[in-house]
């Protein structure tokens, strides 16, 4: 997967740490076929990498 966001999706994701940083729990909504999927594994890859966890 291509770890290249668009525009908006870098900016919901900026949007998204900072929320985590007040609350516990955050919610995705975007219009169909923005790539709420491919955002969200760009932030889990750069989440993993950051915490030196493994994923079996």
């Amino acid at each position: 997967m291509n770890d290249t966001l668009r525009d908006y999706q870098q900016e919901m994701k900026l949007r998204l740490f900072k929320e985590w940083e007040l609350h516990r729990s955050v919610m995705v909504q975007m219009p169909t076929g923005t790539g709420k999927t491919h955002l969200l594994a760009a932030i889990v890859r750069e989440f993993l990498r950051g915490s030196g966890s493994r994923v079996w």
